[in-house]
């Protein structure tokens, strides 16, 4: 899927796309309530996880 990731890429900038299988994404059907907690809460542990991993010696 397309995403924002791909324009910072696209410039010569280090970029990740983490896609989490959202129906409507980047679309007007996009929103809130529609977003699953669990799903949130483990996209965001992978991101710190991912950091941390990088910035350890």
């Amino acid at each position: 899927m397309p995403s924002d990731n791909r324009r910072f890429a696209a410039a010569g900038l280090a970029a990740v796309g983490i896609g989490m299988g959202m129906p409507g994404y980047q679309t007007p059907a996009e929103t809130p309530d529609r977003v699953s907690p669990e799903t949130l809460d483990l996209a965001a542990r992978l991101i710190i996880a991912t950091v941390a991993n990088l910035a350890a010696p």
